[in-house]
């Protein structure tokens, strides 16, 4: 291979995770523009925007290492909680920062990813 190319795996590689990138910062413009618009948003497109929301965390924080959701104390219940109700035809006072904090998670855990940190998590004895 001469000097200055790029190996073809290699630069699918390039390409695949410009292109998460790209779709995981246009998502998380699109949950922060929804957060500024709560107003204008129907049910069921906060509902879905907030399932998509959740699904993308659970996918990152897999990808990272993170265990699995499920203490009281993890923001995907409380996401969880808004979107159900959305989703029941309930407006949440909550929506428009749930739809803030759901943007920070996937920015940070797109950050973390893009590091290529591994995360170990350890209970104690």
């Amino acid at each position: 291979m001469s000097a200055g190319t790029i190996e073809p795996t290699f630069a699918v590689a390039i390409e695949r995770n410009i292109g998460d990138a790209l779709t995981s910062t246009k998502f998380v413009a699109e949950l922060v523009r929804a957060a500024n618009e709560v107003d204008r948003l129907g049910s069921g497109e906060s509902a879905r925007l907030l399932e998509r929301a959740i699904a993308a965390i659970r996918d990152l924080r897999e990808a990272v290492g993170i265990p699995k959701d499920g203490t009281e104390h993890d923001e995907l219940i409380k996401l969880r909680a808004v979107a159900l109700g959305e989703r029941e035809g309930r407006r949440s006072s909550n929506l428009s920062s749930a739809l803030l904090c759901a943007a920070d998670m996937i920015r940070t855990l797109d950050i973390i990813e893009d590091s290529q940190t591994e995360i170990d998590i350890t209970y104690g004895a």
